[in-house]
């Protein structure tokens, strides 16, 4: 295919991508949500005058089943100084919490998994290019492996950049669109790209904190979630680690419009590189979405029915989802390798780089 018969894919990356990314390093760091409302649950226990100042907070974030993004907006929108007061503390705990569990792989982690993925798309026989990445995201983990390829990040909007590492000074050709802000964001304008210990008030933050309402109508949000719809018009977009919940209405809706209700009457794919059975929620929640599960991408069904040695014409082995559902399994990572054995096994031209020491270092 020509660059211009290549098709166009979009990457949306969640919690669970960055997971992936620091779990090939050390598993015992974890950012999930539930993770993080233990170690807040955990601050607030150990906390002598916030245990006594908020005593049945403790008691509703013991609850396992508790959603901390529902829980935010509940006290938020109570209308009380005192359970605004509750919502803020969540907020300033949750940021803390995700910050010290990332401090935790010290200053010289390297990301892989990103970088080799952004490195595939140079590969001539995967015929794709990447036309923009949205993430969830507060962290920096993704533009940290851009960069271990690309001269800088196009944000989409102006930055001023103050980031000991980060640089945006080279636009990378695609646009990195973080739809909920960053911990690293200085809430000023233009606004300014710093490392995370520098920005010493809270409220400098720029970031749309957790809570289902999700306010994106000011500045630089509308730009960012105004230039997501324009690059999903695409033929792929790949959810990577991502939950898709009922918490981020506004990311649902932007879906829906962009995969049905687009000028060209097309429907791009949407295909999940998460666990299969996330698939069959998602579709049971939103039956005006077409899903492809990971377990009917060909390059993993192929993977894995090699490996195990089960005939993938055989539907009805459940071989490959019961695969892919073990417990903490690095999904993105298992993926991810499935498309390099894909394009060798074709004899494709792979030039050295990320993508290719990664294919290496997992084949061993």
């Amino acid at each position: 295919m020509t660059e211009r018969e290549s098709k166009r894919v979009v990457y949306l990356f969640g919690a669970g991508a960055t997971q992936a990314e620091i779990s090939l390093v050390n598993d015992t760091v974890r950012i999930l949500m539930i993770d993080v409302r233990e170690g807040i649950l955990k601050k607030i226990d150990t906390n002598k005058t916030t245990k006594k100042d908020y005593p049945g907070l403790i008691n509703e974030l013991s609850k396992e089943s508790i959603d901390v993004e529902h829980l935010i907006t509940l006290y938020e929108s109570s209308g009380n100084d005192r359970h605004f007061n509750i919502a803020r503390l969540l907020r300033k705990l949750f940021r803390e919490e995700i910050q010290e569990k990332l401090s935790k792989l010290g200053p010289d982690f390297s990301p892989i998994l990103y970088p080799a993925l952004i490195d595939m798309h140079e590969v001539d026989g995967l015929n794709e290019k990447i036309s923009g990445i949205l993430t969830l995201n507060y962290e920096d983990l993704l533009e940290r492996g851009i960069q271990k390829l690309k001269d800088g990040i196009n944000y989409s909007v102006r930055m001023t950049n103050d980031h000991s590492l980060l640089h945006t000074d080279k636009d990378p050709g695609f646009p990195v669109l973080k739809l909920h802000g960053s911990f690293n964001w200085k809430n000023e304008f233009p606004v300014t790209l710093m490392d995370d210990d520098k920005i010493v008030n809270p409220e400098d933050v720029l970031w749309i904190p957790p809570g289902v309402e999700k306010r994106r109508e000011s500045y630089p949000f509308n730009i960012l979630w105004g230039r997501a719809r324009e690059i999903l018009d695409c033929d792929i977009l790949r959810v990577v680690g991502c939950s898709l919940s009922r918490n981020d209405w506004q990311l649902v809706s932007l879906l829906y419009t962009t995969q049905k209700l687009n000028a060209r009457g097309q429907e791009y794919t949407i295909e999940l590189i998460n666990p299969p059975h996330t698939c069959d929620e998602f579709q049971k929640a939103y039956s005006y979405l077409s899903f492809r599960p990971i377990s009917e991408i060909f390059e993993i069904r192929e993977s894995i029915t090699n490996t195990l040695g089960v005939k993938p014409e055989d539907k009805k082995s459940k071989a490959v989802e019961e695969y892919l559902s073990a417990d903490r399994l690095n999904i993105f990572d298992v993926w991810l390798r499935s498309k390099g054995e894909s394009l060798q096994n074709k004899g494709a031209s792979i030039p050295k780089g990320a993508f290719e020491s990664y294919i290496k270092e997992v084949s061993k």
